[in-house]
């Protein structure tokens, strides 16, 4: 398999894996508006096992890359210390699906840092509520004892 072949190989397994990090992100969304403890738990497992393997295709990426670059410097094609980026490789190569994938990267990652502001404005907000319930509960002197498991309120008679 060729360098460029490798690149486009772990480009196309980034797409797929932002995908379905965005996929995750929308499903924390809904499950944040629901107040779905169990399934946010559980979303926030499967999510960090997503950024993990993104992490890992990313520094294949970047060895990749450093392998292309030094490549294309021993063969004369780029002077050294040029910083290989999805154009640059497709202006060099001219292969259209570097350019595809820059676009649908860009486009990815904008869609991916929305819906991570969304959820952290969902978050911020589920806090500042349970605070403020706190409080509430607080200012009249029903402060929960850590010891215990409930607060008893009031009794029917």
């Amino acid at each position: 398999m060729s360098s460029t072949d490798a690149v486009k190989h772990v480009l196309n397994e980034l797409l797929k894996s932002y995908s379905k990090l965005l996929d995750i992100l929308q499903r924390e969304k809904t499950s944040l508006m629901e107040f779905n403890a169990e399934e946010i738990d559980s979303i926030s497992k499967e999510k960090d096992t997503m950024v993990l393997r993104i992490r890992l295709l990313e520094d294949e990426r970047k060895r990749l890359i450093r392998k292309l670059t030094n490549e294309l410097t021993q063969s004369g094609t780029v002077t050294e210390g040029t910083e290989l980026t999805l154009e640059v490789l497709w202006k060099l190569t001219g292969m259209d699906e570097f350019r595809e994938m820059r676009l649908k990267l860009k486009s990815m990652l904008q869609s991916i840092r929305e819906m991570n502001e969304c959820n952290r404005l969902l978050i911020d907000r589920s806090l500042s509520y349970i605070s403020s319930n706190t409080n509430f509960f607080n200012s009249y002197g029903i402060a929960q004892d850590p010891g215990s498991r409930g607060v008893f309120l009031a009794r029917e008679v």
